[in-house]
């Protein structure tokens, strides 16, 4: 394929089963109805054709979006996260460099934050080949930036390593006094997810250990390249979102987890394009979360093709999946959900043999989804998963699980 393919739309790592043991979690999305919430500017505007969220900050009472347009990074704010105001009077608030710069050709993708009152953004800059490399920029707005003289603060790799053609799309938290940057490495054959850091946002190192992700394998939803991502730790666990897809397949947004930020286990794609004639039926990527009153919250770039916007989807906080016992199962099984009847909460028991694609649902009489336990891959082991009901009427209740060719399903009783 060629090389910048997840840049702006541009855009099987086997499950280390001792992750499984540590547990992970599965978000589940719903998305606004009316969506999309940011849109392009019309015709000869700057962001004629693309408006697409890249960061979001809540801050000073009020959502604060960095978003990319086709010549530069826009900025937009908004009572509510839903209803934004575009900045008409200084966008675009950064601009692609001048002729012979690193970032003449373009730039995208965002990442900001705000230390010691200083707003910082790490972004894709794209030379005359090409060829992508991230620089810095700070401002005391948010919306007058000056570019760091040292750009690109992160440079292509030395020959062999994984990022040797390109470095993009990064994604910086600031953390224990040091900032950790997520990003994309290309190879000129593989688009991973790479880890640095750095103490002042300009010198940064790089970790030479090992990729924090790689595409799948087998045809999987992201075995073709890894792009854009959004990380929240939340429930002493680091929450990935991130682009990926495959050569059958559009782009669409996976999960994975991880207790450190270095060891990941991925779930399965939680956000996937919309049906069609949906303003967000050509793809879904560049997904940025945070976490707010006890929901997580997503705004994402969508695509018909044509237009390039953003939109917004809520979900609740994961269940978490536990891996309870070390012993080595010998048959498929789900146990009873114990108490039953419950009230308003319950768990459930299972166990599969091989690393399998595990799906546990609820339903209720009439067959209707209420909730999705899990939703990912799991090692071979036994599980352990809680059930809160607070949202459901007394009743009777189904639960059913798949894993691999195993199905089986039980019943449960809400007793209020």
């Amino acid at each position: 394929m060629t090389k910048n393919k997840l840049v702006k739309w541009q855009i099987v790592v086997t499950l280390i089963c001792i992750f499984a043991s540590i547990g992970s979690s599965q978000t589940n999305w719903m998305k606004n109805p009316n969506n999309p919430v940011l849109i392009p500017g019309g015709s000869g505007s700057w962001d004629e054709t693309s408006s697409i969220v890249n960061t979001i900050l809540f801050h000073e009472n009020i959502y604060k979006m960095w978003y990319e347009g086709d010549k530069g990074i826009g900025f937009a704010t908004s009572p509510d996260g839903i209803d934004w105001t575009k900045d008409t009077l200084n966008n675009p608030v950064l601009e692609p460099g001048l002729s012979g710069s690193w970032d003449e050709m373009g730039i995208n993708n965002a990442s900001v934050l705000i230390k010691d009152n200083i707003y910082h953004v790490w972004y894709s800059g794209i030379d005359i080949f090409d060829d992508n490399r991230i620089g810095h920029a700070t401002s005391t707005d948010g919306i007058n930036w000056i570019k760091d003289t040292l750009n690109p603060v992160i440079d292509l790799g030395e020959p062999g390593s994984w990022d040797d053609e390109e470095v993009m799309h990064p994604f910086v938290i600031y953390e224990n006094d040091t900032l950790k940057m997520w990003y994309n490495g290309h190879d000129g054959i593989t688009q991973r997810i790479l880890f640095a850091t750095s103490l002042d946002g300009k010198i940064c190192k790089r970790y030479t250990q090992h990729p924090m992700l790689e595409p799948g394998s087998g045809g999987t939803w992201d075995s073709n390249e890894l792009g854009p991502l959004s990380i929240v730790y939340s429930e002493n666990l680091y929450h990935m979102w991130y682009t990926g897809w495959n050569f059958a397949d559009f782009l669409q947004i996976g999960y994975a987890t991880s207790p450190n930020g270095f060891d990941w286990a991925k779930s399965s794609a939680v956000l996937s394009p919309g049906d069609q004639g949906e303003w967000d039926n050509g793809a879904v990527a560049l997904p940025y979360v945070i976490v707010e009153d006890s929901l997580f919250k997503m705004w994402y770039g969508g695509t018909d093709g044509n237009l390039f916007q953003t939109g917004y989807a809520t979900s609740d906080l994961p269940v978490d999946v536990k891996n309870i016992d070390d012993i080595i199962p010998v048959q498929f099984s789900l146990s009873q959900n114990y108490p039953n009847p419950f009230n308003p909460s319950t768990k459930i028991r299972f166990t599969i043999l091989n690393f399998e694609f595990t799906n546990l649902k609820i339903y209720d009489i009439i067959g209707n989804v209420v909730a999705t336990l899990v939703n990912q891959e799991l090692c071979e082991g036994k599980y352990e998963v809680e059930f809160d009901g607070y949202e459901l009427t007394s009743g009777v209740y189904f639960y059913i699980l798949k894993s691999g060719n195993f199905i089986e399903t039980k019943k449960m009783i809400l007793l209020r």
